[in-house]
């Protein structure tokens, strides 16, 4: 039990056993359990990441999310207005290189010993989503006739395939 006239920190603990075996863990430490970017899996230069596990913020705390390329790193910028304990948004810069990245976070107490583990992310450039149109109607779907349109929708999207995708657009109707 950590005393209550102790502040609020990050706290080293160690167990050792009869045999000498030691094990170390610390309380309060940030601990990311995943993180996801603003392309799933990925992130992108100039989007985001969110992070999600325990002890990321307490209160009077801010804090400090970096990735991790070898030995050099890069702060981000937090966004939003909900990061709290448990969860953070940060902004990857637009200029940001892209390759796999180790996401670390500090919530502010505990010095160097402070930071969290790190958990990896990729960042790369969004491939663009294709532009081409392919409405289903033009493909002989009539809206509102009461008829099965299957295979004009099924035509639709297959040219929607064949050309690497595009949007596929129902017009109103029913």
């Amino acid at each position: 039990v950590v005393p209550k006239d102790w502040e609020i920190g990050v706290y080293a603990w160690r167990v050792q056993s009869q045999a000498g075996e030691s094990k170390e863990a610390f309380l309060n430490r940030p601990e990311p359990w995943w993180v996801q970017g603003d392309a799933g899996a990925v992130a992108s230069p100039g989007g985001w990441l969110r992070a999600f596990g325990k002890c990321f913020a307490f209160e009077g705390t801010t804090p400090k999310v970096v990735l991790r390329d070898g030995q050099a790193k890069r702060e981000l910028a937090l966004v939003g207005d909900d990061t709290g304990p448990y969860a953070l948004k940060a902004s990857i810069p637009a200029d940001l290189a892209e390759g796999n990245y180790e996401v670390r976070i500090h919530n502010g107490l505990g010095g160097e010993l402070g930071w969290s583990k790190g958990i990896d992310l990729e960042v790369r450039r969004r491939t663009p989503w294709p532009d081409a149109l392919f409405n289903v109607v033009d493909f002989g779907a009539v809206g509102n006739d009461g008829q099965d349109d299957t295979e004009a929708l099924r035509r639709a999207l297959e040219a929607a395939g064949k050309a690497g995708g595009g949007v596929v657009y129902f017009p109103r109707g029913r």
